[in-house]
């Protein structure tokens, strides 16, 4: 995922929320019009282990292998990516998108299956 791709900006209701090309979904548009924090949903046992699950699969589709021992960690660094600073933002691949969006609101979420599909 290049960080210098272009953000497709999508509107849902009166919230715009960007996306890349390849489905990666902007979570710090939906966390700001949410009024939601992407760290405190990370902190749930359940999420993590969504994580790491998301993670090993595409990790084995990439190398034909299945890792069993990945640590949050490392998911979360295969599965969200940040661009620091001030018009700084938190990117989240397809796969997480739709569980975190669905978390911070039902309506929302299925709309960004919709989006991404």
């Amino acid at each position: 995922m290049s960080r210098n791709a272009e953000l497709i900006k999508k509107v849902f209701g009166e919230v715009e929320v960007r996306f890349l090309p390849n489905g990666w979904f902007c979570a710090t548009d939906a966390a700001k019009a949410f009024n939601y924090q992407i760290q405190n949903w990370m902190r749930f046992d359940e999420v993590r282990n969504l994580l790491i699950q998301i993670a090993q699969e595409i990790n084995s589709f990439d190398s034909n292998e299945f890792t069993e021992s990945m640590d949050f960690e490392t998911a979360r660094s295969l599965l969200v990516k940040t661009k620091e600073g001030r018009s700084g933002y938190t990117l989240m691949h397809p796969d997480l998108a739709v569980p975190f969006a669905m978390a911070v609101n039902a309506s929302f979420g299925y709309w960004v299956t919709k989006q991404i599909q």
